[in-house]
């Protein structure tokens, strides 16, 4: 047999009013077809089959991307620089790619990098001490990452852009554009929207303002477009719901290429993506946040985040312990080395369900975006 025989052709299609035909016949008595539909809030309905009749598109395409590779994340909440440094040396040696420093107070920045090679990893930065001078952090991390000369850094910081001076961001970006070409200034906090399953559409549309007036301001600043838009990513929370949480990040992508497109850029380009477990999808119980973080992952790297970070989880208790940041590593290390999810880009692409639904939920986004 060849490998490229059509084994689909030795059967007869079946409708989608055939399957739920069938199906309603399987249903308990006094069940309906209706009864399993969901509701995400008050104004969409989804269908819990899909079938090639509600999806007879071609699968979407995105701008290229050679794998699906993202970047294993960690986060630290700086208190004290030593200790910190030594939670970031453990999670460094045990397989962190991109460490996120969360500092809302003056540290010894020197302490805090002491024996990290940031030329290796992608290091992300937020806090209110980042936000209070943004330049000058800047130039004081650029100065402690080039001790070995040369390097090429990539990371982030986490600021609003529309909470800067315009001549703020021009200095911001001229430094950027000279010493560190790779990182990514201007962060889209999209998790702050989260509201469930229920709003991911109020979700979308809010990030899709925001993102929209960010953009629009640093082009305010000088910039081009298709460099503006290299300089932004999103912060986004995954929660529970399987599949709606994949279609969010692909609807998410569709709606920022759309805004991109209305700018006439000339280079599309996805924006870089960072997905964090929402802290609501927690429970008090560890073991039951250990499992469900494992589909929380799924979600976020079937649909092509750029960075990951899963909550510790007893973090609901403090920053997480040895034992539990442990398991959240290895949740990703086994995604990418035994499942192999870093290879296939856009696992997703073609399944009529999620097509359907990314659809659904950009298409509601976007007229709610342009009402606001």
């Amino acid at each position: 047999m060849e490998n490229r025989q059509n084994l689909f052709a030795e059967f007869d299609g079946v409708s989608k009013a055939t399957w739920l035909e069938n199906i309603e016949k399987g249903l308990k008595e006094g069940t309906s077809l209706a009864d399993l539909q969901w509701q995400l809030g008050t104004e969409l309905t989804i269908d819990p089959f899909g079938h090639q009749e509600d999806w007879n598109q071609a699968a979407t395409e995105y701008p290229t991307k050679s794998d699906n590779n993202w970047g294993i994340g960690e986060a630290y909440t700086i208190s004290n620089a030593t200790k910190s440094n030594q939670a970031a040396l453990e999670g460094l040696l045990n397989g962190v790619e991109a460490p996120h420093f969360i500092i809302d107070q003056a540290i010894d920045l020197d302490q805090l990098l002491k024996g990290i090679d940031c030329s290796m990893i992608a290091t992300h930065f937020s806090g209110q001490w980042i936000n209070d001078d943004p330049v000058a952090f800047l130039k004081a991390f650029y100065e402690q990452s080039q001790k070995g000369k040369g390097k090429m850094i990539k990371g982030s910081l986490g600021l609003n852009g529309l909470d800067l001076a315009a001549k703020t961001i021009q200095t911001l970006i001229a430094f950027q554009a000279k010493h560190l070409p790779d990182f990514v200034l201007f962060n889209i906090p999209m998790q702050s929207f989260y509201g469930g399953q229920e709003k991911v559409i109020d979700e979308l549309s809010q990030a899709l303002r925001l993102a929209s007036d960010t953009l629009y301001r640093l082009v305010q600043s000088g910039v081009s477009v298709d460099s503006a838009n290299q300089l932004i990513h999103f912060s986004v929370a995954i929660g529970p719901s399987y599949f709606v949480e994949i279609a969010k990040i692909r609807a998410l992508k569709n709606l920022w290429l759309n805004v991109l497109k209305a700018y006439k850029s000339t280079e599309l380009s996805l924006p870089v993506i960072t997905a964090h477990l929402a802290p609501q999808s927690q429970t008090d119980d560890q073991y039951t946040n250990m499992i469900r973080a494992n589909t929380q992952a799924m979600s976020a790297v079937i649909a092509g985040v750029d960075y990951l970070y899963i909550l510790p989880a007893n973090a609901h208790e403090n920053q997480g312990d040895a034992f539990t940041r442990r398991i959240a590593r290895n949740v990703q290390h086994i995604l990418k080395m035994e499942s192999f999810m870093d290879r296939v880009v856009d696992p997703a692409a073609g399944s009529y369900y999620i097509e359907k639904l990314s659809d659904t939920l950009a298409r509601k986004a976007w007229d709610r975006f342009q009402v606001q």
